[in-house]
């Protein structure tokens, strides 16, 4: 009778110190899911920072570059208004050669500029696709630790950084509001 006792009281513990050691997988496999996700909304946040830019520096430069077109066939357009061709005119002269030239190297260099900086765009998308993720959360206590240890705000602070002493803090505090 008292070796029953004393099993039941030993399983019983063992079955308490299993809880605990479950209780404590789970708030470190959410504290994990937690880390990871502020570090991947902060580089998300990085990359759309970058795309923002990226988008405005394009849409400048073709900006730029469709003003050099246009005030480059205005001044061809001038040009022959005010100088009809002639056989003697037909030729150009030694420096407009080389100022057609600049214009030509400027506007191919900015056509090049833009090129890259839409394949650098469309890598940024192509990143930001492979970044996009999904929590998945098995139990409501878990997704509660979740909540809690982001935020409950809809938007997280992307700046938040904990230090271990903190994070342990905050996970004593939830360990001990759930489990009493």
């Amino acid at each position: 009778v008292v070796d029953r006792k004393h099993d039941a009281i030993e399983r019983k513990n063992l079955l308490i110190a299993n809880d605990n050691l479950i209780a404590e997988c789970l708030f470190q496999e959410v504290f994990s899911v937690a880390t990871n996700s502020e570090l991947n909304v902060a580089q998300f946040t990085e990359m759309h920072v970058a795309n923002t830019t990226v988008e405005a520096r394009c849409l400048a430069l073709e900006a730029e570059l469709a003003n050099l077109r246009d005030k480059n066939n205005h001044d061809n357009q001038k040009d022959i208004g005010n100088n009809p061709p002639t056989p003697d005119k037909d030729t150009l002269d030694f420096d407009s050669v080389f100022v057609i030239g600049k214009m030509q190297a400027s506007l191919q260099g900015k056509d090049n500029v833009i090129r890259q900086l839409k394949k650098q765009l469309s890598q940024l998308q192509v990143t930001h696709s492979d970044t996009d993720h999904t929590l998945k959360v098995r139990t409501i206590d878990s997704q509660e630790l979740l909540e809690y240890a982001i935020g409950s705000s809809k938007y997280p602070s992307y700046g938040l950084m904990w230090s271990d002493a903190s994070a342990n803090n905050q996970w004593e505090e939830i360990h001990i509001s759930h489990h009493g």
